[in-house]
């Protein structure tokens, strides 16, 4: 019962109300000790207008329903809303899917899509039916994690058939050999699905970026050669640091760790009025170069950085300990 353990733990610390019972069918993913975080951890920022040079897309899948929940009747379709994040140049670029965590939404992260955005990559996040937090009557459901896996792949397919399409704002603006997946948390776990998990990984996604998440399931099989960044918080309350390096074994090389000493579970990624103390603050920064660094390593198809680039970058006594395997 590992991923319905570690989804209360998620749901407890976010504050939601979502009960073991309701994740007890939730023990596999495929994309067909505890502690929680205090209550002012919760952030109940509202979406902002995007900037000009972010587009929303509203992405509907006609083919899988939305289950009910306390608050909320089921629905015949899942709605997607994505934030896309587009480079200046014309030329296709290489494309990251971001996932956000339980009580997360994309408008948590612009800092850090910005900064992937301004150094060439395109960004889609899009905001999960049944766990971003602006859902009509605050029904989250962390169980919806079984969906969010296929829900990458139809944001991937939905992008990549309008960037073949000549009639389309989008046409010719992805590399498709140079894609991506991210998340932090829950979103990270959906990650771990998608494109990590041998079983069941879109084997499209070229590298992958986990923040503060865990690998979701106990029959987990690691790729071979897929280049991996984990990112995790040391004073992590809501999913321990322990946990995350225990899935950071079952994987191969290469692969490089960050352990963000003192931090704690994602504010150290979101934006600067999501962060909870001033300590996240100072992780900004790193945050924002070593992962681009990583994209810039592992995600061009003709590297513009070097895996010592992504560790001198990650690596600040005062900040992190870095752990790395790149052969």
């Amino acid at each position: 019962m590992i991923l319905a353990s570690v989804l209360v733990l998620i749901a407890a610390g976010c504050g939601d109300e979502v009960s073991s019972s309701d994740m007890s069918s939730t023990e596999s993913v495929s994309p067909q000790t505890s502690s929680t975080l205090p209550a002012a951890s919760v952030s109940t920022a509202k979406p902002t207008k995007p900037e000009a040079n972010i587009t929303t897309l509203t992405l509907v899948d006609e083919s899988r329903p939305t289950p009910a929940t306390a608050e909320t009747p089921e629905l015949p379709e899942r709605t997607l809303e994505t934030w896309l994040y587009l480079p200046a140049a014309d030329q296709p670029a290489p494309l990251i899917v971001f996932s956000h965590g339980m009580a997360g939404h994309p408008t948590k992260f612009e800092r850090m899509h910005t900064a992937w955005r301004d150094a060439g990559y395109a960004v889609a996040a899009p905001a999960f039916p049944l766990t971003n937090d602006q859902i009509a009557g605050g029904s989250l459901d962390a169980a919806d994690l079984v969906n969010q896996p296929e829900d990458v792949v139809f944001v991937l397919d939905q992008l990549l058939a309008m960037n073949e399409d000549k009639d389309s704002d989008l046409y010719g603006r992805f590399d498709p050999e140079q894609l991506a997946a991210a998340g932090l948390s829950l979103g990270g776990m959906t990650t771990y699905a998608v494109a990590v998990d041998e079983k069941t990984r879109d084997d499209r996604f070229k590298a992958a970026m986990i923040q503060a998440g865990l690998i979701p399931n106990t029959d987990f099989a690691a790729p071979t050669d897929l280049p991996i960044l984990v990112m995790h918080g040391s004073a992590d309350p809501v999913l321990d640091q322990a946990a995350a390096l225990s899935s950071f074994e079952l994987l191969n090389a290469p692969k490089i760790f960050v352990s963000m000493l003192d931090a704690w579970h994602a504010d150290q990624f979101e934006d600067p009025e999501n962060a909870l103390t001033e300590k996240a603050l100072e992780f900004h920064p790193l945050v924002d170069q070593t992962t681009t660094l990583f994209w810039d390593a592992y995600l061009r198809s003709e590297p513009t950085a070097s895996p010592e680039d992504v560790i001198a970058s990650a690596s600040d006594p005062l900040l992190t300990i870095v752990d790395s395997d790149l052969s």
